[in-house]
């Protein structure tokens, strides 16, 4: 039997916290506990002001195999049992929702490191992420559709986002694994490196985030986001109303004195 402790969190080097899938024995599956343990932690690193980037590992050789469908098919079986209300079924597929919701969120970047199988309900919560980096053995897989359900927490927005309509399409409907050369190639992987260097590739990366300039960055998170559903002048108003006041700021003068003298700036996000 593996620890209950099955979701690891931990603020690991300066402005990156760590959240680790730890249930390596049945490839790190997502039980609702498990849901909701993320949530928790994505709201702690949320509420940290010196956490800026989260990275998602897992434990062992794969990133998640899924929901956990024993503890699903227990709890769906109280509640077809009239032994425990809908509401609480609903409320774990909230959780999931809002762990997408708060990684959405501008002022908190994520990188996904996966390998491994990387499916369901952990692929969901990569495609949620800012960047999914992949070990080259990694196997992505829509499980959703075989099994009778769909995918949730917004996929049916954020997949077409990233990959294109035709390949969602055929992802989500034919439940189709991808390598992790085709998804490099589709779009949906950010960078693919040999498994040795996963995490040493996704905490550099979260370094060079985390000692970026705060402002700076979460707006163009932002504007990102908003600008593949709004028209070019709305965006383009964003832009310079948003450049005029960054320019402005404390961090902006800070990057024009660490260019005259030389010197690696010092953001502090005002």
């Amino acid at each position: 039997m593996e620890a209950d402790m099955s979701i690891d969190y931990e603020v690991v080097r300066q402005g990156i916290a760590r959240i680790h899938l730890n249930r390596p024995k049945s490839r790190n599956p997502i039980s609702p506990d498990d849901a909701r343990n993320i949530l928790t932690h994505l709201q702690t690193a949320h509420a940290d002001p010196k956490v800026r980037v989260v990275v998602f590992s897992g434990e062992g050789e794969h990133f998640c195999s899924g929901a956990d469908l024993v503890a699903y098919e227990e709890l769906m079986k109280s509640v077809r049992n009239g032994e425990t209300p809908i509401s609480a079924y609903t409320a774990v597929l909230k959780d999931c929702a809002d762990i997408v919701r708060l990684l959405r969120t501008p002022d908190l970047f994520s990188i996904a490191a996966v390998k491994g199988w990387t499916v369901g309900q952990g692929l969901e919560m990569a495609i949620a992420s800012d960047f999914i980096i992949a070990a080259e053995d990694t196997r992505f897989y829509f499980a959703e559709t075989q099994i009778g359900l769909t995918m949730t927490s917004g996929c049916a927005k954020l997949l077409p986002m990233m990959v294109g309509l035709a390949n969602a399409r055929r992802l989500m409907l034919f439940s189709e694994k991808l390598s992790a050369d085709e998804a490099e190639r589709m779009g949906l992987v950010a960078k693919r490196v040999p498994v040795d260097d996963l995490l040493d590739t996704a905490f550099a990366m979260a370094e060079h985030l985390a000692g970026g300039a705060p402002l700076g960055l979460s707006h163009q998170k932002r504007f990102i986001d908003l600008g593949l559903s709004m028209d070019l002048c709305a965006v383009q108003d964003l832009e310079m109303h948003a450049a005029a006041w960054l320019g402005l700021t404390e961090d902006a003068l800070e990057a024009d004195r660490a260019f005259v003298e030389k010197r690696p700036p010092r953001f502090q996000g005002a």
